[in-house]
């Protein structure tokens, strides 16, 4: 069966070369893993396209009355400003912008539904941004969808960035935003889209979301300076990352589960395993309260995982205050984990700088288990009622990690970070000075 393709425009396909040619270069100079830094946020240019409640402009055209999906009529339009000049189109949000019915990004039958969006010369990609101040501006949640439309194969998305904006959860539907269960690549089987979120709020608005974000679809994410409101179990809630992603600078008001979930299960969501990078630096949970997960977890990467400076703070008190990390093999039938040709379902986890507060956890505050290589690197201060690191945790499934490692000036049994009641277990057993200090790595 002969497979259909896109017809995609030549300027896309140089807007691809010169994507794959930086993330090239980049890779070559990679710094030691516990230096990594997530790259500038990419400039933006002039916005080209302005947003009212009413209505838009799309450069110096003539205003179009629109009051219904003014957006999405405009993301419609931006199409001919790309394919003349292959570079994001930045699109001006001025206002509270509606979309009664919520808004499909990319694809389903974009010609018979006011709720859809798709170009056909080339794939998507643009910036949509707040014109004011943070969160004056807002917009509806949105659904990044496959790249079917109108009976005929186009090119999806490549990239959807929006920032400075509120986001609001509509009155249906169980995430404010979401990719669905596998989105596929958007040229050929290398090219994922990437979606971006800068200096957002993220709020339920009239609906009752389980998620902030719900990412079924494979691609990269990039998460920086947002603030999620209190959800109905995750924040942020995330399938298999396709290449470097970052969660930085994240704040949430708290959830009935997680901040952040990772999962890469190869049952319950088939497609390709996640890899390459996930930071996750300088972010702060308070208050997450629920039964199932802890403030950050991750249920296998095959890539590198870094928490790096997050906080976790639980109120004392807090009834189902739970743990900070969780890092484990997800074995279950029904979900499954993908695993590495050496058996674990994380290659590698580094934990730096991390501050815990949580004097009443029902569960042990970092927990790692199923991971190739464990670094525990100086900064953490964990302040608890269980205890600090738990390697190999029951709670993990039954991959035991490969190797564990303290790297700290001092002999990591006598590290003044750890202010919790105990210092490491291995599976059941508490650690004593002894055998912590066997895991030292001055």
């Amino acid at each position: 069966m002969t497979r259909p393709t896109a017809r995609v425009s030549r300027s896309f396909v140089l807007s691809v070369s010169v994507l794959l040619a930086g993330a090239s270069s980049a890779l070559a100079q990679d710094p030691p893993a516990h230096l990594i830094q997530a790259p500038p946020v990419p400039a933006l240019g002039a916005a080209k396209v302005h947003v009212h409640p009413n209505g838009y402009r799309v450069g110096r055209g003539p205003f179009v009355p629109e009051a219904e999906y003014p957006l999405l009529r405009a993301i419609a339009a931006a199409e001919k400003l790309y394919v003349a000049d292959p570079a994001p189109v930045v699109i001006e949000v001025h206002g509270s912008i509606s979309a009664p019915l919520g808004q499909q990004i990319g694809g389903g039958a974009a010609g018979l539904k006011p709720y859809r969006v798709a170009w056909k010369t080339a794939p998507i990609d643009v910036a949509v941004r707040g014109a004011t101040g943070p969160y004056s501006d807002s917009i509806p949640g949105f659904v990044i969808l496959k790249n079917l439309t109108d009976g005929t194969v186009t090119p999806g998305v490549l990239r959807f960035r929006v920032e400075n904006l509120a986001i609001r959860g509509a009155e249906f539907g169980n995430s404010v935003f979401s990719t669905p269960n596998g989105l596929p690549p958007t040229l050929g089987d290398s090219v994922y889209p990437t979606l971006q979120v800068y200096g957002c709020r993220v709020e339920k608005g009239g609906g009752h979301p389980y998620w902030g974000a719900r990412l079924h679809g494979r691609a990269r994410f990039d998460f920086r300076d947002n603030h999620f409101a209190y959800m109905g179990e995750h924040s942020a809630y995330v399938d298999s990352p396709q290449g470097d992603s970052y969660f930085v600078r994240n704040t949430t008001s708290g959830s009935t589960r997680t901040m952040l979930q990772v999962v890469n299960r190869s049952t319950a969501n088939p497609g390709p395993s996640g890899h390459g990078l996930l930071l996750v630096e300088g972010n702060l949970a308070t208050n997450v309260d629920g039964s199932g997960g802890s403030d950050f977890t991750v249920a296998g990467h095959l890539g590198t995982v870094i928490f790096r400076n997050n906080v976790s703070y639980q109120g004392a008190g807090q009834s189902g205050s739970q743990g900070s990390i969780v890092v484990y093999t997800d074995d279950s039938a029904e979900h499954g984990a993908h695993l590495s040709d050496a058996g674990y379902s994380t290659d590698r986890v580094i934990v730096q700088g991390h501050m815990v507060f949580a004097p009443d956890a029902d569960r042990d505050h970092v927990m790692l288990s199923g991971v190739e290589e464990v670094e525990i690197r100086d900064g953490f201060l964990v302040i608890g009622s269980r205890t600090a690191f738990h390697f190999d945790a029951e709670f993990g499934g039954p991959v035991k990690n490969g190797t564990e490692c303290f790297v700290t000036p001092v002999p990591a049994s006598i590290h003044p970070g750890f202010m919790s009641a105990l210092m490491v277990r291995r599976a059941k057993a508490v650690l004593a000075p002894m055998q912590i200090d066997a895991l030292w790595c001055p």
